[in-house]
């Protein structure tokens, strides 16, 4: 069923920061591509890891429903058991959390990193979120849940790249 139209215009407000710091990185990647004469490639692998990296802080730090306070649920899936029950939303709460982490893990594996590198980066920079998140007091709740859903989505990620790509030859080998 589509979002109704509060959470949509919710949503539509949401994306707008993150498409928007995507585009002022890409200049400036553009811009340290031209006096570094880098690659079109490589300027393309540098604006998606920095890109990647902006929407994740973005979207894990931003608190659309404002408030204040410190949590943290350490038992995994507790919130996806209680939007089961109460709203049927658990799916998007797994494919928005997936999907964040999905740039990040085919960012890697297009900069050449080795799969146990790219699985601690990403649960680094998931863990990192949710300290984030935890330390702040604004009202986010830091889940072990969406560590490991987060390093799901950039595993999927790397492995997708991996996948579509074996056999393709050479990229350009990243410096």
């Amino acid at each position: 069923s589509f979002p109704s139209r509060p959470l949509a215009r919710r949503l539509c407000r949401t994306l707008r920061v993150p498409l928007g710091r995507a585009f002022v990185l890409g200049g400036a990647i553009a811009v340290a591509a031209r006096f570094n004469a880098w690659t079109f490639q490589r300027a393309a692998r540098n604006w998606l890891l920095v890109s990647s990296l902006a929407t994740i802080w973005l979207f894990t730090q931003h608190n659309q429903y404002g408030g204040t306070g410190r949590v943290v649920e350490f038992n995994p899936f507790s919130d996806l058991r209680v939007a089961a029950h109460t709203t049927g939303r658990y799916r998007d709460i797994v494919v928005a959390n997936v999907a964040l982490f999905v740039p990040l893990g085919v960012a890697l594996a297009w900069r050449g990193t080795r799969f146990t590198r790219a699985f601690v980066f990403a649960t680094a920079i998931s863990v990192s979120a949710e300290v984030m998140q935890f330390v702040s007091n604004h009202g986010r709740v830091a889940q072990t849940g969406d560590v490991v859903v987060n390093v799901a989505g950039a595993i999927i990620g790397w492995a997708l790249f991996v996948a579509f790509t074996a056999g393709v030859g050479p990229l350009e080998k990243p410096e």
